[in-house]
């Protein structure tokens, strides 16, 4: 048994059959830097084969906020794509896990926050959580995940979500299937450790099954998606709207 690498923004841990990989930038928020997603991309590369449960999970008060913005704000186009297609590679090398993978949420998951667990088979979250898409209200388009929306929740939802930026509560997000479940804090590791006793085969073909994903649909999606962004990211009007939304910010 040996652990993925573990870094200063990454956490990684195995007990047993289940591995766990901790979001680790309390400070920001757990912000999606260029750094957690190559750590992130690097840890799915290395998952063995003796693990049965990947499980994404995010220290201090947030999950996740999103994308760092520090990465996108002032850049040119080619740096965009650059951080962004990194961002979405780590997204794709979840997905493409052969383990049953979960997202455990809590506190704020907004933008890449809000969508790096649907690239997860599972997602638990604790009460309270709040789901938010703010790229449209930005300016921008969502750079990739709106297909794993789509495979996850009704179209209509996502769309209403996308456009108006909205926040989701937890009772909501359970109900149009953006969380799994709602669990306590001590509920959750009793609740993962009974899904590693399954058995690997039974698991595998379960997945297979019930929850189908065509990873090169999935890719293609997403590199539309990515296309699609690129050609809103330098605009005039998505340019004024970052930047008032980072003046705000540090206001």
């Amino acid at each position: 048994m040996t652990n993925p690498p573990s870094s200063e923004v990454l956490l990684t841990e195995q007990k047993g059959p289940i591995l766990w990989l901790t979001l680790n930038r309390p400070n920001k928020y757990n912000a999606l830097s260029v750094e957690l997603n190559e750590a992130l991309l690097r840890a799915c590369g290395a998952v063995t084969d003796d693990v049965a449960v990947v499980v994404l999970r995010g220290e201090g008060k947030h999950f996740c906020v999103g994308s760092d913005l520090k990465d996108l704000y002032q850049v040119d186009r080619a740096e965009a794509e650059r951080v962004l297609r990194i961002e979405m590679e780590a997204c794709l090398a979840l997905a493409a896990l052969p383990q049953l993978t979960v997202a455990v949420l809590h506190g704020k998951c907004f933008g890449g926050g809000a969508i790096l667990p649907l690239y997860c088979d599972l997602r638990i979250a604790r009460a309270g959580v709040e789901l938010a898409m703010p790229e449209v209200s930005l300016g921008w388009t969502p750079p990739y995940g709106i297909e794993r929306m789509h495979a996850n929740m009704a179209r209509s939802f996502a769309l209403e979500v996308l456009l108006t930026g909205r926040v989701c509560g937890d009772r909501e997000a359970v109900e149009r299937g953006w969380v799994h479940r709602l669990v306590s804090a001590e509920e959750e590791t009793p609740l993962l450790e009974k899904l590693a006793q399954i058995s690997r085969r039974t698991l595998g073909d379960t997945l297979a099954l019930a929850y189908p994903k065509n990873p090169e649909e999935i890719r293609q999606a997403d590199e539309n998606a990515l296309a699609a962004f690129l050609d809103h990211f330098d605009t005039d009007h998505a340019r004024n709207k970052i930047a008032s939304f980072v003046e705000k910010k540090r206001s």
